[in-house]
């Protein structure tokens, strides 16, 4: 019995503990005003708006899109190339589809709230892109655990290697800087 309540409270304090380095790295998110939305980002994100805000899948919008927060003058190069004279976004659709219920949450709130702009770039949307990316941050290292609890790995080995994948290799950076992104590309700046 003893064995399995220090098993149960190990545990518990492990997921605790990747709960606190959540909640430290959500913080720093909103303390940031800058885009989250860039570069690819951007292509990967603008289908939510031109679907669900504009009714443009041809992207024409983009061209005469101005907001307060964003400057798609300076996000937009090179992600709607030209095709048989139709505007066409080069990059696929599926991060859009796993950003979907974080889009429609950032909306819904835009609408129902004065002080947000339901423009699909505005910092709530931002925002939002940032919390999609800390979501499934979690939900990863929580498959981690399940996969490795099934090849019989003990406690302290799981919470070790989730330790290592969340600190050692680009994944922190991936959720913070390049949170847009379906992978990683190494920021400087």
């Amino acid at each position: 019995m003893k064995v399995f309540n220090r098993k149960f409270r190990f545990g518990i304090l492990q997921e605790l503990l990747i709960l606190f380095l959540f909640l430290l790295l959500l913080n720093n998110l909103l303390g940031r005003r800058s885009p989250m939305v860039v570069a690819d980002g951007k292509g990967y994100y603008d289908y939510l708006p031109a679907l669900f805000i504009y009714n443009d899948l041809n992207f024409n919008y983009t061209d005469t899109l101005v907001t307060q927060f964003y400057d798609h003058k300076a996000y937009n190069s090179g992600i709607n190339l030209l095709v048989n004279g139709q505007k066409i976004n080069k990059y696929f659709v599926g991060t859009a589809v796993a950003q979907l219920p974080f889009f429609l949450m950032a909306h819904a709130m835009a609408l129902n709230h004065p002080q947000h702009i339901a423009d699909g770039y505005s910092p709530i949307y931002q925002d939002f892109v940032g919390y999609a990316a800390f979501f499934y941050l979690v939900m990863g290292l929580l498959f981690i655990r399940k996969l490795l609890r099934l090849k019989g790995l003990s406690g302290h080995w799981i919470f070790a290697l989730q330790l290592v994948v969340l600190f050692a290799s680009s994944l922190m950076q991936y959720a913070y800087a390049d949170a847009s992104f379906s992978h990683f590309i190494p920021s400087f700046s």
